[in-house]
C-alpha cells in the first residue's frame, strides 16, 4: 500500500492586486470628489468599484486537491474527483491539463485550478500517473457539477 502526502493547490478572488484595484478605485472616488468631475466619471468609477468589490464579495476559489489515492478539482460550485487508479495518463499543455480515464474519457482541468505545469507534472509522478508535455487540445468536457 503506498501512502501519499496530500498536495493542495487554491486560486481565489482575494488576491493582493483585487486589493489594489480597491485602493485605486477609493483613490479616483476621492479625486472625483476634490475636483467636482463630471457624472461620466462618477459613472465609471462607480462601475468599476462595483465590480472590484463584486470579486472580493464573491470570493471565487478554484483549485486540486491530489492525495489519499483521489485527484479533486473544483471550479466555484463545480466539482469533480476521480480515483487515481482511474488515470491512465495526463497531457499537460499551455494553461491546460487533460486527464485520459482507464475506460477511454478524458477530463479537461479548468484553467484557474491548474498549478505551474512542472509541479503539477511532478505531483502526478509522484502518484505514478504517467505525463506527457505537449499541446493538449481544446477541452471536450467540461467540469461537471455534482
Amino acid at each position: 500500500m503506498q501512502t501519499f502526502d496530500t498536495f493542495e493547490y487554491r486560486c481565489q478572488g482575494r488576491r493582493p492586486a483585487t486589493y489594489a484595484a480597491l485602493g485605486l478605485g477609493m483613490a479616483m472616488t476621492y479625486v472625483n470628489h476634490t475636483t467636482d468631475a463630471p457624472l461620466l466619471a462618477w459613472v465609471l468609477v462607480s462601475v468599476f468599484l462595483a465590480v472590484v468589490l463584486r470579486v472580493l464579495a464573491v470570493n471565487r476559489a478554484a483549485g486540486l486537491r491530489l492525495g489519499h489515492g483521489r485527484f479533486q478539482v473544483y471550479d466555484g460550485a463545480a466539482r469533480r474527483t476521480v480515483v487515481l487508479a482511474q488515470i491512465s495518463g495526463a497531457e499537460i499543455g499551455r494553461g491546460t491539463c487533460r486527464l485520459h480515464l482507464v475506460g477511454g474519457a478524458h477530463v479537461s482541468l479548468p484553467r484557474a485550478a491548474l498549478p505551474p505545469a512542472s509541479r503539477l507534472a511532478a505531483e502526478l509522478r509522484q502518484c505514478g500517473v504517467p505525463v506527457q508535455f505537449g499541446t493538449a487540445p481544446a477541452p471536450r468536457h467540461v467540469l461537471a457539477r455534482r
